[in-house]
């Protein structure tokens, strides 16, 4: 039974480091004032005016995104702290940029702020999108995942030029709940991964997709939006999703045999909260700090949502009869095995494309960390 934790909004040690050290000056400067003369000794001074430029900020939040509304919280939260200098605009559901078009989006300053699953870039940004997402890893508290990846992000700039080279400044990392398998036949027996052989399932997760390959299964990607009708007509069998991902997308009442991979999960997706650069430089050094301290409160939780989801869902397919199958460790080893092969093979693949090992280091310090957290 998946048990409700909270999820921690954790900001990057040495991205704050960073930003802090990176502040610009104002984008609109005041025309300098006419020389006046010094004061005498008894005459007093008038401090200079207040600087009342107005910073406007497009944001974008994803299609599907769970906590659409609570963004909006922090953002108009953003705009009082500020004193109506910071003035957002929040575009929901991708209207500003599909999920594809973030990473370009926020670099050319179509928006200056942007939520972004990092796992939709794996090509772009592959030390921060897949190696901490690999099936498989152990890593069971999504706030403590989100607290390893953040430091191995501090521990290795490899990880931090990824987001330089987009022009892009992380805020903030998230983590969702555990991700399983849901299928909408009850009849449907999976235990070991021999059991999925000629099954369809829907998974956009390149490594996961490995997996199943090797189990004889065949792993299908598809817009999280066609997964309904997909089931519905038996165009797939199931999907690899958190129990979050039915309600979002209305696939309440055809989820209805869930395969849970122990308290662990398959994986944990990650997602991260990037604003623009440049943007960000040229803001004045209080406005910065306003920004770094929103995004570094740990009582904001943006995906709550999803974790109260979870829990209705769950307590919805209970009550109707679901079926929800949890592993045991020796049926769980026989998917981890898989998982393993298919870690290395990953890790070979993007060294190859850097043409270094820092892969390999990432991720050797990747399982130190779970190691010493999870005690895996």
């Amino acid at each position: 039974m998946f048990k409700k934790k909270k999820i921690y909004l954790v900001l990057s040690v040495i991205l704050a480091v960073a930003l802090l050290s990176a502040c610009g000056g104002n984008s609109s400067p005041d025309p300098a004032p006419a020389p006046t003369p010094a004061p005498s000794n008894n005459q007093s001074t008038t401090p200079p005016p207040a600087d009342e430029t107005v910073y406007e900020l497009n944001v974008n939040l994803t299609g599907g995104e769970p906590g659409q509304q609570n963004y909006l919280k922090l953002f108009r939260e953003l705009e009082e702290e500020s004193g109506g200098r910071l003035q957002c605009t929040v575009y929901f559901a991708g209207s500003l940029l599909a999920i594809p078009d973030i990473p370009k989006g926020l670099q050319s300053g179509v928006a200056e702020i942007s939520s972004m699953a990092t796992n939709n870039y794996t090509s772009i940004m592959p030390l921060n999108s897949r190696i901490l997402q690999f099936p498989f890893m152990g890593l069971k508290d999504p706030g403590v995942a989100v607290e390893i990846l953040t430091q191995l992000q501090a521990e290795f700039p490899e990880m931090q030029k990824e987001f330089d080279d987009l022009g892009i400044i992380n805020l903030g990392n998230f983590a969702f709940p555990p991700y399983n398998l849901h299928f909408s036949d009850e009849k449907i027996d999976v235990r070991v991964p021999a059991d999925v052989k000629g099954l369809k399932i829907m998974t956009n997760k390149i490594e996961f997709q490995e997996i199943l390959n090797s189990a004889g299964a065949a792993p299908v990607q598809m817009s999280p939006s066609d997964v309904y009708t997909s089931l519905e007509k038996n165009v797939i069998d199931g999907y690899a999703n958190s129990y979050g991902f039915a309600p979002k997308f209305g696939l309440t009442d055809v989820s209805v045999n869930h395969l849970e991979f122990g308290e662990y999960g398959a994986w944990l997706d990650f997602s991260n909260t990037g604003i623009n650069a440049a943007f960000f430089n040229s803001l004045p050094e209080d406005l910065q700090q306003i920004i770094v301290n929103k995004f570094a409160t740990k009582g904001y939780i943006p995906y709550q949502d999803e974790l109260d989801m979870t829990e209705s869902f769950k307590a919805t397919g209970e009550a109707r009869g679901d079926k929800f199958v949890t592993l045991t460790d020796e049926e769980l080893a026989q998917w981890s095995e898989l998982g393993v092969a298919a870690h290395q093979n990953a890790i070979d693949e993007i060294n190859a494309a850097r043409g270094d090992d820092a892969a390999s280091r990432i991720y050797a310090r990747a399982l130190e960390l779970i190691a010493e957290r999870f005690g895996n």
